[in-house]
């Protein structure tokens, strides 16, 4: 299979609607702000979750959505996370990362590790 070829087969995977959703038990006391945190390759887009009304500072958890680097989005996971930030009382960090096949693995040079 080409690169060609994998990207359409990835696009027509992400397409696809009929993905069962898991919601938690009760609609989750929490919120969602985004955020922009610059890096060396460009802005990544970050979802962080937050209790209501809790009391800062509190401790982080950051997520990475589930799709295996192939699909998916932050907001795939956003009825856990909030359940998880309103439950375990923290901050829930959910990453944006780019997909494959489109992007490739990033390169880093010995001086950037």
């Amino acid at each position: 299979m080409n690169r060609q070829e994998m990207i359409d087969l990835a696009k027509q995977i992400r397409s696809d609607e009929e993905r069962p959703q898991v919601t938690p038990p009760h609609p989750p006391q929490a919120t969602t702000t985004t955020l922009h945190v610059p890096t060396s390759v460009g802005d990544v887009r970050v979802l962080c979750h937050s209790p209501i009304d809790a009391a800062e500072p509190l401790p982080g958890f950051i997520s990475f959505h589930g799709g295996g680097f192939i699909t998916g989005t932050p907001e795939m996971d956003e009825p856990w996370n909030l359940f998880l930030a309103e439950t375990a009382n923290c901050h829930v960090l959910n990453v944006e990362y780019p997909l494959a096949p489109e992007s490739s693995i990033p390169r880093s040079s010995p001086r950037h590790l």
